[in-house]
């Protein structure tokens, strides 16, 4: 799905009546103020009560799902520039000659120094055994 697609969708979203949305019998409901509803939508058809249910979630869960595209295009393109490090790196080594023992051990170092965030940052607090 393309940048302007998700765009689009997060504008509609933001258009629609502001969540959460209820199931309310056959209806989709918006509460106003305590006790107070008003009708978004009342499905109709074959498959009312489960068109009903849906209708009611998909505004909380396109902005989440929203959200989480978002979260994982950070991660993807955090592991892009991760895997150019380590390509660089690789290379690095491969361009002493001949091999300088100390210079593949320094090279090492940094590409592990560039690799470590992104494995251990974000979910883990401690590095695994």
């Amino acid at each position: 799905m393309s940048p302007s697609e998700l765009q689009a969708i997060s504008e509609r979203a933001e258009k629609a009546t502001a969540g959460p949305w209820l199931v309310m019998g056959n209806n989709v409901m918006h509460e106003q103020a305590p006790g107070r509803h008003s009708n978004i939508c009342s499905p109709r058809g074959e498959k009312q009560g489960a068109n009903t249910v849906f209708i009611a979630n998909a505004r909380q869960d396109i902005p989440a799902l929203l959200s989480m595209i978002q979260e994982l295009e950070a991660k993807a393109n955090k592991w892009e520039r991760t895997l150019h490090t380590i390509a660089y790196y690789e290379k690095e080594c491969y361009d002493y000659e001949p091999l300088d023992t100390q210079a593949a051990e320094d090279m090492a170092n940094m590409a592990s120094e560039a690799i470590e965030p992104h494995l251990f940052g974000d979910s883990y607090t401690d590095k695994p055994a």
